[in-house]
């Protein structure tokens, strides 16, 4: 047990490390006076962009927090635009994806939901009602998806024609087909001037890969203590469409001298989902998730230094524990296998 405790209290700490971490990028602010200070702004992503703006001049500079009461936005060159609007009579930061005959927004809330709104003059801002879930229908359940936005695209985009067909292909609101949708739209209905796409163009995935070496000790409640070196590849699948900071983590390590009376069938292939801090020379990251064979809970704390600008050294410490735990005659829980291994390697971010 005092093991799972470790483990508990790693993963209770790099949790609000990870939470505390600013990641300051070039930026400036609009103030409703007119006037705009040029310096930099916390990039966080999620839900906390659209609540408060944490701005300095440099990093010599002391921090100062604006909210969307305080000023009109706020924005990244060359990346993300924040715009301060009246939602459901208060004011927050939304994500301004799309300037021209309409307007798109974009909203992630504390539920990690997406919400999307469309803006026109004369019609005001409206958000697109999107729901989906599980409903009973006779006895049976089954996937129910909402499509009142297509009535309101309609409405907003009534004066250009032939859009209706493509309207009814967004069968979910998203990034690429609103912003589709309202660049078409604009340049069905004004002939003058172009539309403004501020949203970043992002892939749907990108593959660094690791080459890493190390040591994993095996303590197993059936087949007792061992313990072998392991080499191999491991590949951090970029998900940046979730989130800009987080990875897929999965890959091969093959173990070097595998004692015969080992329950591993000379492999490890981890599943992890993988936190990275994107600043600095050390980066701290978190990974957690499960492996094959040994289908343990595994929390892997490490770091990213920097080489070159793509090129990193690499250090990750694992503790994986089977969720399984058989009872003594006492009925006292125990783990029936508790891994800890050590690795460092090369990071190349392709």
């Amino acid at each position: 047990m005092k093991t799972k405790c470790i483990s508990i209290l790693v993963l209770t700490f790099f949790s609000l490390f990870i939470q505390a971490q600013t990641y300051f990028k070039p930026g400036y602010v609009m103030k409703s006076d007119g006037d705009t200070l040029f310096g930099e702004v916390d990039y966080r992503g999620g839900a906390r962009m659209s609540r408060i703006c944490t701005y300095r001049h440099d990093a010599k500079d002391s921090v100062r927090h604006f909210s969307p009461e305080d000023i009109l936005g706020y924005r990244f060159p060359e990346s993300k635009y924040y715009v301060s609007k009246l939602v459901d009579g208060k004011k927050i930061f939304l994500e301004y994806l799309v300037n021209g005959r309409v307007n798109v927004y974009y909203l992630k809330d504390e539920r990690e939901e997406d919400h999307y709104y469309i803006e026109k003059d004369g019609l005001g801002l409206a958000e697109l009602p999107y729901k989906e879930g599980y409903k009973m229908k006779e006895g049976q359940e089954y996937l129910y998806k909402s499509t009142k936005h297509f009535g309101l695209l309609t409405y907003y985009m009534q004066d250009a024609k032939g859009l209706q067909r493509e309207i009814l292909t967004i069968k979910k609101p998203g990034h690429e087909n609103l912003i589709t949708l309202a660049k078409d739209y604009h340049n069905a209905v004004c002939t003058d001037d172009k539309c403004i796409i501020y949203a970043k163009k992002l892939p749907p995935f990108k593959v660094g890969v690791e080459v890493a070496a190390g040591q994993m000790y095996v303590n197993d409640y059936v087949f007792g203590k061992y313990n072998f070196p392991l080499a191999g590849v491991l590949a951090h699948i970029w998900m940046p469409q979730v989130n800009e900071n987080l990875f897929f983590k999965t890959g091969i390590l093959l173990p070097v001298g595998q004692p015969s009376d080992s329950i591993s069938s000379g492999f490890v292939i981890p599943f992890q989902i993988e936190y990275v801090y994107p600043h600095g020379i050390i980066r701290p990251k978190l990974a957690i998730g499960t492996n094959l064979p040994f289908l343990t809970f595994d929390v892997t704390p490490g770091v990213n230094i920097k080489l070159t600008k793509w090129l990193f050294l690499t250090a990750n410490f694992n503790i994986g524990l089977l969720p399984f735990t058989p009872s003594d005659s006492n009925g006292v829980l125990k783990v029936s296998l508790h891994t800890t291994s050590f690795s460092t390697g090369l990071y190349l971010n392709l």
